[in-house]
């Protein structure tokens, strides 16, 4: 590969990115701006990467470094090349036996800058889709104007609002146009008198206008955090909402993309009814409350990964948990094989309102039973978890009396480090789990205990055969 100074170089080359914004996704309200809008809308929040070559370009400083430098000459004699060696090396062009090339730039970063929202305007005989339309671009020319609208009436037929400054003579009336569902702008009354809302936040910028004037950006990114829809509101449009406000806004948001929690709890029963209809064999069952009738479990289990497990992987299984990070929280529990080569195997999990010995009780149950009903002659279990929970030490003695059963040590050495944070408490502790014998494991728990009593304490409260090999 030949660096050199290209022809033409000092004229400028312009590389651009564009991206489309049309991903499918439905629209978040049925007052959406009119499609002319939307071109122009596209345009402002176009990404793009300009790489311009004018007044910059490629030199070499006096250690033989690359860097970018305004208005460098680069000598003709000098190329940087790649020798067979894959080092970089400074020699003349006359020297180098391979084909030159020039070094193509290619924009591999996308970057989105925001910039201030077109100024709305309204005329006499602009025509709307539907009166959600005309309200949304009269709440859009509010905001963009910074002044506030107040309705004076509103129906399927007609609107009229006026400004809310008290002596501002600004009125508008629209009305629907006869047989057809669009409405149109009748008339418009004087002009602004007053100087406009002084406070940054604006009455019009509704939780469903937050959520329609952020859409792009969340359909992009839907880890979209509400303070970045502050900023980018700040930015657009020159007002400033509440935290509160802006979560809501994507709140609303993602339930029209997803749709809502409620909802997908309601249908619950129907989904495990598809999985045991589309997958013969799976397992999926959903438990309620029954004082309140409201969700408390879930389990499931798909027929692939019974048979995978029975057929295919070590009978060995992993326990864990982690915590769900949504709306109404919860906990998963899950339960996990090891094929042939050493990596993960899902077997089934579980969808519980929090960890606690109940539901690990439940769940081993519920897994017992399904190797239980899907497995013939199966192996003595080996069963490993990484928390000392009670519910999972009396789950599995009642429902896998003959498994072997034992705490993961690098868990159980990090709950240690926390409870003591001792680096040589740490390093013994490891050592009484390797120990070979029950003298040189004692041993090393008296060491501990002439160090820290309270850490021999916590951990002769686990059984050793948990997790000593002596």
């Amino acid at each position: 590969m030949v660096l050199r100074h290209a022809e033409g170089h000092g004229n400028g080359h312009e590389s651009r990115y564009e991206q489309s914004h049309d991903d499918g996704i439905n629209p978040v309200e049925d007052d959406d701006l009119a499609s002319d809008q939307d071109d122009t809308d596209l345009d402002s929040h176009d990404h793009q990467l300009d790489l311009s070559a004018q007044n910059h370009e490629f030199g070499l400083l006096k250690n033989n470094q690359l860097a970018v430098v305004e208005n460098h000459v680069i000598d003709d004699n000098l190329e940087l090349s790649v020798n067979q060696n894959q080092d970089l090396s400074i020699m003349p062009a006359s020297d180098m036996s391979v084909q030159q090339s020039y070094l193509v730039a290619t924009p591999i970063l996308q970057s989105q800058t925001l910039s201030p929202a077109q100024t709305h305007e309204l005329a006499v005989g602009q025509e709307f889709p539907d009166v959600k339309s005309c309200r949304r671009a009269l709440r859009d020319l509010a905001i963009s104007l910074h002044f506030e609208i107040q309705t004076v009436k509103s129906d399927k037929n007609r609107f009229t609002g006026k400004c809310a400054s008290e002596g501002c003579p600004w009125r508008v009336h629209a009305a629907k146009l006869p047989g057809v569902p669009s409405f149109t702008i009748r008339t418009i009354h004087g002009e602004h008198t007053c100087s406009g809302i002084t406070h940054l936040g604006h009455q019009q910028a509704s939780v469903q206008w937050v959520a329609h004037s952020v859409e792009q950006s969340l359909r992009e990114n839907h880890h979209y955090k509400p303070k970045e829809i502050l900023e980018e509101i700040h930015c657009v449009h020159g007002i400033t909402l509440s935290y509160k406000q802006a979560w809501r806004g994507k709140e609303r948001l993602m339930a029209n993309v997803r749709g809502c929690f409620e909802e997908d709890y309601r249908l619950l029963p129907q989904y495990c009814h598809q999985i045991r209809r589309t997958n013969p064999g799976s397992l999926a069952s959903v438990y309620v409350n029954p004082s309140n009738n409201c969700f408390q479990r879930l389990f499931v289990s798909f027929q692939a990964s019974i048979y995978g497990f029975s057929n295919a992987c070590c009978p060995l299984i992993g326990l864990d948990r982690t915590v769900l990070k949504s709306k109404y929280l919860g906990t998963l529990l899950f339960a996990t094989g090891f094929d042939g080569d050493g990596a993960l195997f899902p077997l089934a999990f579980g969808v519980v309102e929090e960890e606690n010995d109940d539901n690990w009780m439940w769940f081993l149950s519920e897994l017992h039973n399904l190797l239980e009903t899907n497995t013939e002659n199966m192996p003595r279990l080996t069963i490993l978890s990484d928390r000392q929970k009670k519910g999972i030490v009396e789950g599995v003695e009642a429902n896998f009396p003959t498994a072997f059963h034992g705490f993961c040590m690098r868990h159980l050495s990090v709950s240690f480090r926390k409870e003591f944070n001792n680096t040589m408490l740490v390093n013994l502790l490891w050592e009484a789990a390797n120990a070979l014998t029950m003298i040189e494991f004692e041993a090393k728990i008296l060491e501990i205990e002439e160090i820290s009593q309270e850490a021999a304490y916590w951990i002769r409260r686990v059984p050793p055969r948990l997790w000593a090999t002596a």
